[in-house]
C-alpha cells in the first residue's frame, strides 16, 4: 500500500511525503524475505531524494538498490538497473560523491568491436600507453581534478 501512496504523492509532486512512504515501506517489509521489494523501494527513494535536490542521499539510495539487485533477473529489476546506471552516470559527470565506482566485479564486455580492439579494467594509475589519445587526455584531466573539456586540437 505504501508504494501506491508514494506513486500518488509523486504525481502530486509531494516529494517529502513520497520519501516518507518509501522509508516506511523499508521498515515494514522484511529485507531478507522481500529483497526485491527493498531494492525497488531504494531505487524509488533515490528518485524522491533527487527531486528534493538531495543528490548525495539519492546516490546512496540508488547504490543500495544496485547492491540489493545483484543477481536478480526479473524484467522490472533489469529495467530499474538500466535506469539507475543511466541516472548515476549524470551524477558521476557532476562528481557527486559516491556516484563513481571505486570497486567492481565481473568482466567488461566489448559491445562495439568495430570501434574498440578491447575493453578491460585497469587501475587509474596504470592507463595503457596505446589508449585512445583524446580519451586518455580527458581521463587524465578528470583524474587530476582539472577541466574535463579542452579545446586542444580545435585552434
Amino acid at each position: 500500500m505504501a508504494s501506491h501512496t508514494a506513486r500518488t504523492l509523486t504525481d502530486l509532486a509531494d516529494h517529502i511525503g513520497t520519501e516518507q512512504q518509501h522509508r516506511d515501506a523499508l521498515i515494514r517489509w522484511d529485507p531478507e524475505k522481500y529483497k526485491r521489494v527493498h531494492a525497488l523501494t531504494y531505487a524509488d527513494l533515490g528518485d524522491s531524494l533527487a527531486s528534493q535536490a538531495r543528490a548525495d542521499e539519492a546516490v546512496a539510495a540508488w547504490s543500495q538498490a544496485l547492491i540489493l539487485m545483484e543477481g536478480m533477473t526479473s524484467d522490472r529489476t533489469r529495467k530499474a538497473i538500466t535506469s539507475l546506471r543511466s541516472t548515476l552516470s549524470v551524477y558521476q559527470r557532476r562528481k557527486v560523491p559516491g556516484a563513481t565506482a571505486h570497486e567492481w566485479t565481473g568482466e567488461p564486455e566489448n559491445r562495439e568491436p568495430r570501434k574498440h580492439a578491447q575493453v578491460r579494467w585497469v587501475d587509474a594509475d596504470a592507463v595503457p600507453e596505446d589508449f585512445v589519445g583524446t580519451t586518455a587526455s580527458a581521463l587524465n584531466r578528470y583524474l587530476a581534478g582539472g577541466p574535463q573539456v579542452s579545446l586542444d586540437g580545435w585552434e
